[in-house]
């Protein structure tokens, strides 16, 4: 396997990959994904021609507590308004349900849904599937990739039968969360 690197306009080989934070076990996860990240993501038609649709950059604020069941840490992921401390929109609640050495089995609602989606130690890839429960028309696979300690690479893959599909990448950014 061989990776392309583009360094000051010259384009090399190498049969390394590009560095990676390196967990001990996948429940560091949790610690993180806690705090503020920027968002920023292009969004394109996911099929034909791939025509460009927009940019955005949000805010998401990701916060912890126990659960009330069972005493399992919750993920509470929030896009945050700005200058609105108290004005957020929910995205996910998620729980580790099932740690191994490898891996980590993850429990979450998307929308009122429950899905289930995994963490991978060894290429540090989180990934999240939707499925939309009631007509079975949608599907939402999302992957986030752990490049840094402060910075993921973010692909949303998104088809939809009675709208348009979407392609989006990115990526996220830890960010100071005193201001959200």
């Amino acid at each position: 396997l061989q990776f392309l690197y583009f360094i000051e306009g010259n384009m090399s080989v190498s049969d390394a990959p590009p560095s990676t934070v390196v967990f001990s076990k996948p429940l560091d996860i949790a610690q993180y994904l806690k705090g503020a990240w920027k968002r920023c993501m292009e969004e394109k038609d996911f099929g034909g021609t791939f025509q460009f649709r927009r940019t955005s950059n949000v805010v998401i604020v990701i916060s912890s507590e126990v659960a009330s069941d069972g005493g399992v840490e919750v993920l509470r992921w929030v896009v945050a308004q700005s200058g609105k401390k108290d004005e957020v929109i929910p995205m996910y609640e998620m729980k580790l349900v099932g740690v191994d050495d490898k891996e980590a089995t993850i429990s979450y609602d998307y929308q009122g849904i429950p899905c289930q989606g995994r963490f991978i130690s060894g290429p540090n890839a989180l990934l999240l599937t939707h499925i939309d429960n009631t007509e079975r028309t949608a599907v939402v696979s999302i992957t986030y990739r752990i490049l840094d300690d402060n910075t993921m690479a973010v692909v949303v893959a998104e088809c939809d039968s009675k709208g348009p599909s979407r392609l989006l990448t990115g990526t996220m950014h830890k960010i100071e969360s005193a201001d959200y």
